[in-house]
C-alpha cells in the first residue's frame, strides 16, 4: 500500500466538526502505516475506527454539548497470511490536558503510550480484503450521514441528546454474496434516541458518498452461515478420465458460484475394471474440495463428488457447503484450474504401478442382527427316582462387529504441499500426508498414489507443472504413529 498516495485522498477534512483536531486522522492514519511497515511489509490494513468524539469546547473554553469534538483515539487492524497487526493511537492529547500538565505527566510516564502496536495471535477483525487508497474522506462521509440521520433525531433537543453527535467513526470492505458489490463503507455511529434507546447509525459508501437506505448488509461476520445454500445436482457429458472431467466440473461450480476455487482432488479407480480395458477411461469417481473466501477470517468448504450411472452418464452432486472459522482453519491454497496441466499420462503411469490382481485388506465396524449364545447353565433337580436337567442360554443379538473387506479401488491425490491435510472424500491417512508433504518441494502441487506391499507402501508422486517424479518407500502403517522410511527394494 503507497502511504503517500493513500493518504492524498484520505481523510481531507471539510466542513465538518472536528476541523479542530489537531492530529488530523491523515497524520494518524500515516503513523499508522509507518508503524506497520517496521513490523512486516505485507501487512494489509482492513479496518480503521476513530473513538471517543466526546464534546467539541466552545469559544468561552466550556464543553459544547451540541456539537461532538475531534476523535481521541484511532485502532487500525493490519492483516497478512500469517499475521495480524493491531495498532492504537491517542490522539488529541493537546485538546485535553494544559500545556504544562500535558509536559508533566510525560515527563513522569503517568501518561500511556501515544502509540501502542501489538502483534496478534489470530485477527481480531472480522474483515480481510484490504481497503483501498482512495475513497471518501471522514469530514464528508460524517456530513452525509447526519444528513441522513437529521429525521430520526427529529424533535430531539442538542442540548438534552447525544442523538446527532457522533461517537464512533469505522471504514471496512463491504461485499455480498455475488462478490460483486465490493467497495469502503463507513460505518458512522451516533449517540443514543431518547425513545428507542439505541444508537443511530448510517453507513455510507466510501466511493460514492451514497448513504445506505439499511445498513449495509454483511458488515459483520459472525454468524456461521448467514443464508441457506444448496448446490444443484448437475448432469456432465465427460468421459471417465481427468482431463475430460477437470474443465466441466469447475465451469459447473462456477456457474453456481464464481468465487469458489479447487484446493485439493480424491481420485478412485476400480482397479480390476481398469485392467480388464486399459485403453478405455480409468475413473470410477472423483472428489474435488473447493473454497470460497470471504471478507473476514471465515471461509466456506465444498465437495463436489463426480461418479457415472450404468448407462454412461457422469453426474455431478454436492455435499452441503460448510462455513470454517480461521485462524486455526486457514483458507487453503486454491490452484487455478484453467492453468492445471494434462494430467492423463501421469495417472496412467501410476496405474502401471498396480500388479494385475492387487487388492487391499480393511476393516470395518458393521452392524450384525444374528444372535449369539454368550453363556450357558444347566442345572439338576431331583425328581422321584430321576433328575430333570435344564438348560439356560443367554444370547446377544444385534452388535457391532469388527469385518474384514477386500477391494481393488485404488486412489489417486492432487494436493498443495503447504495445505494442511483436510477432509478429502476418500482419502490418506494423517501420517503419510505428511510424509508426503515434507518429501516434495515448497509451494509445490503434487499428483500422488501409493502402492501396498506386504512388506512396505510406495509411493508415487508427480510435479504437475515439470512432469518430475519421486519414489519413496515405507513400512506399513496405520496412521497411529509416525510414518518409517524405507529404502525401496
Amino acid at each position: 500500500m503507497r502511504a503517500r498516495s493513500f493518504l492524498a485522498a484520505l481523510f481531507i477534512l471539510g466542513a465538518t466538526n472536528v476541523v479542530e483536531a489537531a492530529d488530523t486522522p491523515a497524520d494518524v492514519v500515516k503513523r499508522a502505516l509507518d508503524e506497520a511497515k517496521k513490523v512486516a511489509s505485507d501487512l494489509r490494513l482492513v479496518q480503521l475506527q476513530f473513538l471517543g468524539f466526546g464534546f467539541a469546547t466552545g469559544k468561552n473554553g466550556i464543553p459544547d454539548m451540541t456539537r461532538e469534538g475531534p476523535p481521541k483515539g484511532a485502532v487500525f487492524y493490519f492483516l497478512a497470511p500469517r499475521s495480524a497487526l493491531r495498532i492504537l493511537i491517542r490522539m488529541n492529547r493537546d485538546a485535553q490536558y494544559p500545556p504544562d500538565v500535558l509536559k508533566t505527566f510525560r515527563e513522569r510516564g503517568v501518561l500511556a503510550k501515544d502509540v501502542e502496536v501489538e502483534t496478534l495471535n489470530e485477527p481480531h477483525s472480522p474483515f480481510t480484503l484490504s481497503l483501498p487508497e482512495t475513497f471518501l474522506d471522514l469530514g464528508k462521509a460524517i456530513d452525509a450521514a447526519k444528513n441522513a440521520a437529521a429525521a430520526d433525531c427529529a424533535g430531539e433537543d442538542p442540548r438534552m441528546s447525544s442523538c446527532r453527535l457522533v461517537q464512533t467513526a469505522e471504514l471496512h470492505m463491504h461485499w455480498n454474496e455475488r462478490a460483486d458489490a465490493a467497495g469502503p463503507v463507513w460505518r458512522i455511529t451516533f449517540g443514543q434516541h431518547s425513545r428507542t434507546l439505541a444508537s443511530v447509525q448510517r453507513d455510507v459508501g466510501a466511493k460514492t458518498g451514497r448513504v445506505f437506505a439499511r445498513d449495509a448488509p454483511h458488515s459483520s461476520f459472525t454468524e456461521l452461515d448467514q443464508k441457506s445454500e444448496r448446490f444443484t445436482r448437475v448432469l456432465l457429458p465427460v468421459g471417465r478420465t481427468f482431463d475430460s472431467l477437470w474443465p466441466a466440473v469447475n465451469d459447473a461450480v462456477r456457474k453456481q458460484d464464481p468465487r469458489y476455487r479447487p484446493y485439493a482432488v480424491t481420485l478412485v479407480t476400480q482397479l480390476g475394471e481398469y485392467q480388464r480395458a486399459p485403453s478405455g477411461g480409468y475413473l470410477w469417481m472423483a472428489h474435488i474440495r473447493f473454497a470460497r473466501e470471504t471478507p473476514s477470517w471465515m471461509w466456506d468448504d465444498l465437495e463436489a463428488h463426480l461418479g457415472w450411472r450404468a448407462d454412461g452418464q457422469a453426474v455431478l452432486d454436492f455435499s452441503p457447503p460448510e462455513r470454517l472459522r480461521g485462524p486455526r482453519q486457514v483458507i487453503p491454497i486454491v490452484i487455478d484450474d484453467r492453468k492445471l496441466p494434462s494430467a492423463d499420462a501421469a495417472l496412467r503411469a501410476f496405474l502401471r504401478q498396480f500388479p494385475s490382481g492387487y487388492f487391499e485388506e480393511y476393516m470395518t465396524f458393521e452392524w450384525d442382527e444374528s444372535c449369539r449364545i454368550v453363556s450357558s447353565n444347566t442345572m439338576e433337580t431331583p425328581s422321584g427316582d430321576h433328575v430333570v436337567r435344564t438348560t439356560t442360554t443367554h444370547s446377544i443379538c444385534g452388535e457391532f462387529r469388527l469385518k474384514n473387506h477386500r477391494t481393488d479401488r485404488v486412489y489417486f491425490w492432487l494436493s498443495n504441499q503447504d495445505n494442511r491435510k483436510w477432509l478429502f472424500g476418500v482419502g490418506p491417512i494423517d501420517s503419510e500426508y505428511e510424509m508426503v508433504r515434507t518429501n516434495v518441494p515448497k509451494k509445490s502441487w503434487t499428483w500422488w498414489t501409493r502402492v501396498k506391499h506386504a512388506a512396505y507402501w510406495q509411493y508415487f508422486m508427480v510435479d504437475p507443472a515439470t512432469g518430475q517424479g519421486m519414489t519413496r518407500c515405507t513400512a506399513p502403517n496405520d496412521g497411529s504413529s509416525a510414518i518409517a522410511m524405507r529404502s525401496c527394494p
